[in-house]
């Protein structure tokens, strides 16, 4: 089975973000930290789940913009539902496991708010400009 789906320029300037956010954070909490391994591997792992739920949440837009709207909305709730499982399954395995840490795996999730504030700001002046336009779509 093979998967036909695209990311949108948004998303992509939204997990660049995130992840330049993410290796910010990383950098700054080793100042603030005396188990610095475990910090790091937690903003990563963090990040990483952010950046996935990115994806779905942008797999179950692109999808649900096709369907009535019955079955969008209910699609939507599924979709909510998975990222919300997928993210507290993330955060319980670290729980469990102590592999990493945990409030850097919750920093690394939470990114996804200050990086969807900078890719508006990045990709709003964009859009009036004519050069970049003509680019949209193109993968």
């Amino acid at each position: 089975m093979a998967i036909d789906f695209k990311l949108s320029n948004t998303c992509r300037a939204l997990l660049l973000s995130i992840l330049v956010l993410g290796a910010v954070c990383a950098v700054v909490g080793l100042f603030f930290t005396s188990e610095k391994l475990s910090w790091v591997l937690g903003v990563a792992i963090g990040s990483v789940t952010a950046m996935i739920r990115v994806i779905m949440l942008e797999s179950t837009i692109q999808k649900a913009v096709d369907m009535q709207k019955k079955d969008s909305e209910a699609f939507g709730r599924v979709g909510y539902n998975t990222r919300l499982l997928f993210t507290g399954a993330v955060i319980v395995a670290v729980a469990v496991t102590k592999c990493a840490s945990l409030i850097g795996v919750i920093v690394g999730i939470i990114l996804v708010q200050p990086a969807a504030y900078i890719t508006n700001f990045v990709i709003k002046p964009q859009e009036n400009d004519p050069a970049i336009n003509n680019q949209k779509g193109a993968v």
